[in-house]
This record gives structure tokens, sequence and C-alpha cells, in this order.
């Protein structure tokens, strides 16, 4: 399944924003936490975002927090200008 980049999901948008905020490894469960949603919607949502190139998986997974890597280039001009406003 093909996701195009200006389809930008709120749920998507919300949880890109928590994991650049956060600036360290996290679980996708401690994301969940935070933003009080099922941990299947951020495996969902990141799978996504990874479909987008937006972020990349670095390492994690089990009992290791994931790393995350955002692609600023490849976000949309909005959101990157909303990530670079904090």
């Amino acid at each position: 399944m093909e996701y195009m980049r200006f389809d930008v999901k709120l749920t998507d948008r919300t949880i890109f924003l928590a994991i650049a905020r956060l600036k360290r490894p996290c679980s996708q469960v401690e994301i969940a936490r935070r933003l009080s949603c099922s941990e299947a919607t951020i495996i969902r949502s990141v799978r996504r975002l990874r479909a987008n190139q937006w972020i990349s998986v670095k390492s994690g997974g089990g009992y290791v927090p994931y790393t995350y890597e955002i692609h600023k280039e490849k976000l949309p001009e909005d959101l990157r200008n909303e990530l670079e406003s904090f």
C-alpha cells in the first residue's frame, strides 16, 4: 500500500510531533501512554510515517527503546515549519 505525502492524518501528525519533541529513544508503549492512545495506533502510524519516508527507525524493539531519525527534507512545508518552531 502506498501513501501520498500530502495525505496526512491528524493522528500521524500528532504522533510525528510527539516523536520529534521527545528527542531521545522511546518505546512505542511510552508514546501511546503520553498520547492516551493504543500501541496499535502508534504502530500503524509509524508504518505510514516510514512509508512516507518522514522517519526511519534506527534501532530498537522488544525491551530496547526505539530510536527514530527524522527526515526534514521529506516533510511537507507546513509540518517542517511547525517542527522548526520548537
